[in-house]
């Protein structure tokens, strides 16, 4: 690749990375700083997928940079491996916590197929499950690392450092453990799940008990496709295709995905109208207060009413289910 294409490359994912991971570091805020928001099973598991987001996009910014402020790659084979340490764990940690979320959803809609109450997760059980993804994306991430791995962190095309085969017993063990650790497995039960779940949605229809469910579920999913939209082209142009400029194009839309993933989550409504009352409301808000809102400043417009009427009735039309709705407060 033409060093002042690659250069401008770095250039472009610096800032593509740095803002995803501003829009990470703001959703994780506002969760902690808000009572309401963090007691909720659901978005500690936001949490749990902006997190992976945030690395992989801060430390892709800092990498960037620094390449383009040198002009070539910066810090040899040592930062080679730490990149692919990085992005390894971050891809992973996201599949891997949406196989943790899809089971927990599908639960959700068992118990109402069941006609029984279901259970939200303890704060702990939550943070088990999280912790033991982490241990699994970690685990991945250092296993090129490992003295005596057979896979390699190689500068993919010279633009950017991934676990890749180099001979024919890694190539092996990549297409035999490692790609089936990192993507396939998760990424079977992730669809297992969903679809297991969406199933349910449909057959039970709108009834008010199962619209957290569904709410929940239209979320996820849609987390889940831009996961796949936005990683799925960098597997195929950058592992697989044998071209910088494809692995170039690939690399820019991976980038994409953690501001994609931020914006997700900035729409589901709770999380949204705390958002919106950090921008329109009064600063000395009482932030675990139950009571009523204050009054917003003269210049900002509160939500309106429709808006406000249609999140607390979570309406949902009958068939088909949309999936690309927003709703879903108490989980």
């Amino acid at each position: 690749m033409h060093p002042d294409t690659l250069r401008f490359a770095w250039l472009l994912w610096a800032i593509l990375a740095g803002t995803a991971a501003c829009a990470n570091i703001i959703i994780i805020c506002v969760i902690l700083r808000f009572k309401s928001l963090r007691s909720k099973h659901f978005n500690k598991f936001i949490i749990g997928l902006a997190f992976p987001d945030l690395v992989f996009s801060g430390a892709c910014g800092v990498t960037c940079t620094l390449n383009r402020y040198h002009g070539e790659w910066f810090g040899g084979s040592v930062h080679c491996d730490v990149q692919g340490f990085y992005v390894t764990f971050g891809f992973a940690a996201s599949i891997w916590m949406n196989v943790i979320i899809s089971k927990e959803i599908h639960s959700m809609a068992h118990a109402a197929r069941m006609s029984i109450s279901y259970s939200p997760l303890k704060a702990k059980a939550v943070m088990l499950r999280i912790a033991i993804v982490y241990c699994i994306s970690l685990g991945l991430a250092a296993f090129h690392s490992i003295p005596g791995s057979p896979l390699r962190s190689n500068a993919g095309y010279g633009v950017a450092c991934l676990p890749l085969q180099h001979d024919v017993g890694s190539t092996f063990v990549f297409w035999l453990v490692f790609a089936p650790m990192l993507l396939l497995i998760p990424l079977t039960l992730v669809f297992w799940h969903f679809c297991s779940t969406y199933l349910i949605i449909r057959k039970l229809g709108i009834e008010r008990y199962d619209q957290d469910t569904k709410a929940i579920f239209a979320v996820f999913i849609r987390l889940l496709i831009a996961l796949l939209i936005f990683w799925g082209p960098t597997g195929i142009l950058l592992w697989i295709a044998d071209s910088s400029m494809m692995g170039l194009v690939g690399g820019t839309i991976s980038h994409l995905q953690g501001l994609v993933s931020a914006i997700i989550y900035s729409q589901k409504s709770d999380i949204r109208r705390e958002i919106r009352s950090l921008i329109c409301h009064k600063p000395n808000r009482d932030l675990d207060s139950d009571g009523s809102k204050p009054s917003p400043l003269h210049n900002c417009e509160s939500e309106s009413d429709e808006e406000l009427a249609g999140d607390e009735a979570m309406r949902w039309p009958e068939e088909p289910i949309d999936i690309f709705g927003m709703t879903g407060d108490s989980v």
